[in-house]
């Protein structure tokens, strides 16, 4: 386990439960438990930042919080008070919404009142730090992994089912859409929100809400704003790497997003910094990356992703995905984390969503509505997964957001960064993110804002192309209806090119590695044949994953595999 477990009851005692015990060593972790009576709570994390880690007990409340609050000595000065009093108060107070909304920082909380007979479960604005609930008959279960959930529910004979739309989620999204997972009984909490549970009753309250309502604002005023807001932003994160000595670590990429987090860093602190890449080798984020970790003067790490390699632990991967994302996400990423030394790495400064947050997902030819299926990997099952999913109206960017930019991107990460350090995105940062969500659309799209942002303030990034088109010039040219920076033109032309005739063109080609590495091949048709029984209840289900499979390509292949693993993880027997 890795985070936070929780179990309040309204029906019996905890001692009439059993309880999975923990599948590893706990050194290195931050390990406790309380057992309550009538409710059972226990945290496993990362033994880094402890002071950030709450749990502790104030006469009647029980508190357990994971994450980071990087505002913490700021929250601490405003209210004369230290945070372990301060939650109490406000929670007391029916205050700990406005509390918890202060906070910067991903994070994921319980709180038990024995008096109230309550207990609120609590993520941060963007769900960063995912938690997982379920009802049953005597209570709720609340969790940082639906995994401990599915373990729980096994070992105590709680039913529980295969959610269609989760598992249509996985052969489409690659991750899952809205709130639901695997398991029909288990929903994710959203971001922004306590849920509230007492008298058998349960009820949400939403502290923070995505919006892009727009704002009136000049360009000027916006890339100022942004750039003191940014600022703001990764100051805090090295800041707290600072309070715990630890060292200050950054991905590094052809894009522009943790680039900017790099060259940013520099600016500020003019110290160096850890880069890391993993790519296919001779590929843009090889070169690009490599000269400028050089001209930071940063020690730089190279992971090669060459011939797919890394695809090839697939149960290792699966469980590390929680069943909630495909497994290449952190198959990648964990084959270089347990390669290197990350016993000094705190916060790890990503770049995750820069793109979409001072960019934007919506392109001129995006709808007004987000239909399910935006965002996806795969379109071939999209007609099942609207079979058994409940499609919710809702504005486009913003249905982007929260799914291919929260439950796939963001996850795709963090699920795997959690087991070695905290990551965290300046672009994260809620400040950041919602004054971006303000600027009028039009000033973002196609990067406009973004490389003026870049130009006033970090021209020597510019010099660099962002995923091997050029930045330099700002110069348009119309061609049948679209705009196009004439600087780009040369580059867009040679990158079409190699797309066509380079089969291993890109930083994550699955095809190429599918088609010329007979290992892979070997390994993911054996995976498939040794689990393709998991679904084979469910006849519809067992029919698409078999044509997926056969006549998929690389990744829809790579989805059934961690459709098949997740299923035989969260429902095998022997798990418990």
């Amino acid at each position: 386990m890795i985070g936070l477990f929780a179990l309040f009851l309204n029906k019996g005692r905890t001692d009439n439960y059993k309880f999975p015990e923990n599948q590893c060593e706990d050194t290195g972790f931050l390990y406790n438990e309380i057992d309550g009576g009538t409710y059972y709570i226990r945290r496993r994390m990362l033994n880094k930042f402890p002071e950030d880690k709450l749990f502790f007990q104030d006469e009647n409340i029980h508190v357990c919080i994971d994450g980071l609050f990087l505002n913490r000595g700021d929250m601490e000065k405003k209210y004369h008070e230290k945070i372990e009093g301060l939650i109490g108060k406000k929670y007391v107070n029916e205050e700990l919404g406005a509390f918890v909304n202060e906070i910067r920082g991903s994070f994921s909380g319980v709180i038990t009142d024995m008096n109230k007979q309550e207990i609120c479960v609590f993520t941060d604005h963007l769900a960063l730090k995912p938690v997982f609930y379920l009802l049953f008959e005597n209570g709720i279960i609340a969790a940082s992994e639906v995994y401990e959930i599915a373990r729980f529910c096994r070992c105590n004979h709680i039913d529980i089912h295969l959610d269609f739309c989760g598992a249509y989620s996985m052969l489409t999204y690659g991750y899952m859409y809205e709130n639901c997972t695997l398991i029909k009984e288990v929903k994710k909490l959203r971001e922004g929100t306590i849920l509230h549970y007492t008298n058998e009753k349960l009820f949400f309250e939403t502290y923070h809400t995505i919006k892009n309502e727009t704002i009136t604002i000049s360009e000027e005023d916006a890339v100022v704003k942004i750039e003191q807001l940014f600022r703001q932003a990764l100051e805090l994160e090295v800041k707290k790497n600072k309070q715990y000595n630890y060292e200050n670590v950054i991905p590094l990429s052809a894009g522009m997003d943790c680039r900017m987090t790099s060259y940013a860093f520099k600016k500020m602190f003019n110290q160096h910094a850890v880069n890391f890449t993993y790519s296919e080798t001779g590929e843009y984020d090889y070169t690009t990356s490599s000269k400028m970790a050089s001209e930071l003067n940063n020690r730089w790490i190279f992971k090669s992703l060459d011939n797919g390699l890394d695809l090839y632990s697939i149960d290792e991967a699966v469980k590390l995905s929680d069943g909630l994302i495909y497994y290449a996400w952190p198959a990648q990423l964990n084959d270089f984390l347990k390669l290197v030394n990350t016993r000094n790495w705190g916060v790890i400064h990503t770049g995750v969503l820069g793109d979409i947050v001072v960019g934007t997902f919506v392109k001129e030819n995006s709808p007004a509505y987000y239909n399910l299926g935006d965002g996806a990997f795969s379109t071939k099952m999209i007609e099942k997964l609207k079979k058994y999913s409940c499609v919710k109206e809702k504005n486009y960017e913003i249905g982007m957001i929260q799914n291919r930019g929260i439950n796939g991107a963001c996850l795709g990460y963090a699920l795997t960064f959690r087991h070695y350090a905290e990551d965290l995105s300046p672009f994260l940062n809620i400040d950041f993110f919602d004054f971006c969500l303000s600027i009028p659309i039009e000033m973002k799209q196609k990067h406009k804002l973004y490389y003026t942002w870049v130009e006033r303030f970090y021209p020597e990034a510019k010099k660099y192309k962002h995923n091997g088109v050029s930045l330099k010039g700002s110069k348009t040219i119309k061609f049948q209806g679209k705009e196009y920076r004439i600087c780009a033109i040369p580059d867009l032309l040679v990158n079409t090119i190699r797309s066509r005739i380079k089969s291993n063109y890109g930083m994550n080609p699955f095809q190429s590695w599918y088609d010329n590495n007979h290992e892979l091949q070997e390994i993911m048709k054996k995976y498939y044949l040794e689990n393709k029984h998991e679904i084979k209840e469910w006849k519809e289900l067992y029919k698409d994953t078999k044509w997926l499979f056969v006549h998929g390509n690389a990744k829809e292949k790579i989805q059934v595999l961690s459709l098949l693993g997740s299923v035989k993880l969260m429902f095998r027997e022997e798990n418990t």
